[in-house]
């Protein structure tokens, strides 16, 4: 309140230095000192010194803390510090203290340190500064902050369909890992299907699945250090689908000459492949990538012959198909040809003689139509 006051009264001119206490950080103050001898009841006193004008330190940065973590970073943050001017952040490495970040500016209150191992204990600790006169003061170090890095991410995440209700997820081995945890996409939304303590599994078989059905999954890995678990960021998803169920309602419709016609039941499927028994060996004969067409015709056939068709239903992802069980195979034959040739030989008061060429059929039936 620009008037000295008196702090001190040091009784040994032996005494050399004083620390003065309970001031306010990052504040300016003037002091002076005053030599006096005494002899008896009497004081004399010398001039005073010039006033000498001494900034104190910035105060200690709060909050500082570990705020987010991955397998190869850690982030640290703090509350913004109003009496200094910037941060130096400094990591312990091997027992010693050593700067990683001088930050010039107190409005920045995160820090994210890179290039660190999975899983692996870190200790830190921080400093703010000011400057007065073209000189740094620096505030107290915080006390030292320590923890732990994620384990590494989970790689090579692969779903194999082994059949219409059940699917094989694998996945490799994280060193740095106490274990994982599986996921699995369905009804919207994503749930845990398994949790495995110790890094060692490396398989899971998801069943109870529905046939021709797409499914998601995810996994994490996850360390535990002094009773807190830490986990890894969660792989890519990877999709894969369960075999189609048989197709079912499997029946012929039409028998043309040169034509079959066929339907079916509609199916939890991508699309359909139709095949015929030519010469001992199933041929296809129709590609159908449309679940919800439950017909079809197979043209191209020779009139009043036997044939034998099947079908089966296919589910697509990624462009990898997966089939399910081939129907029975479903006997038909088709239609006789058209006869040819009809003409009029004879007639009388009470017939008529016709001629017709000869057909691969069994029989003719003549119409007469009055």
């Amino acid at each position: 309140n620009n008037a000295w006051v008196n702090i001190a009264n040091i009784k040994d001119n032996a005494t050399t230095s004083y620390q003065i206490t309970g001031l306010a950080a990052n504040t300016n103050y003037k002091f002076r000192a005053v030599a006096y001898v005494t002899d008896g009841e009497s004081t004399a006193y010398s001039s005073y010194t010039s006033a000498l004008t001494i900034s104190t330190a910035p105060a200690m940065t709060t909050g500082f803390a570990i705020t987010g973590r991955d397998s190869s970073s850690l982030t640290l943050s703090w509350v913004k510090n109003t009496s200094a001017d910037g941060y130096v952040i400094q990591p312990q490495v091997n027992g010693a203290w050593s700067n990683i970040a001088v930050l010039k500016s107190n409005a920045t209150v995160t820090y994210k340190v890179t290039e660190l191992d999975p899983n692996a204990f870190y200790r830190f600790r921080m400093v703010a500064f000011k400057s007065h006169d073209g000189t740094k003061l620096y505030s107290k170090y915080t006390g030292a902050m320590s923890g732990y890095t994620a384990p590494a991410m989970v790689s090579g995440l692969k779903v194999v369909t082994d059949s219409e209700n059940q699917l094989t997820v694998s996945w490799s081995k994280v060193d740095s890992a106490n274990g994982y945890v599986l996921d699995i996409y369905k009804d919207g939304k994503w749930t845990e299907v398994a949790r495995y303590k110790g890094n060692g599994t490396l398989k899971y078989v998801a069943t109870g699945l529905t046939a021709g059905t797409q499914y998601k999954f995810r996994i994490k890995s996850f360390a535990v250090n002094n009773s807190l678990t830490i986990y890894s960021t969660y792989s890519s998803p990877v999709i894969a689908v369960t075999k189609p169920a048989q197709v079912t309602g499997f029946k012929i419709t039409a028998n043309g000459s040169n034509s079959v016609s066929l339907s079916w039941n509609k199916m939890n499927a991508s699309g359909y492949v139709i095949q015929c028994l030519k010469n001992n060996e199933w041929v296809t004969v129709g590609n159908i990538k449309d679940d919800t067409v439950t017909s079809y015709t197979v043209t191209g056939l020779t009139a009043n012959s036997s044939y034998k068709f099947r079908m089966v239903a296919y589910a697509t992802v990624n462009n990898t198909s997966v089939y399910g069980k081939y129907t029975a195979a479903l006997a038909g034959r088709t239609a006789p040809a058209k006869v040819t040739n009809l003409t009029m030989t004879n007639r009388g008061t009470d017939f008529i003689s016709a001629l017709y060429g000869k057909s691969n059929r069994k029989g003719y039936f003549p119409l007469c139509k009055a």
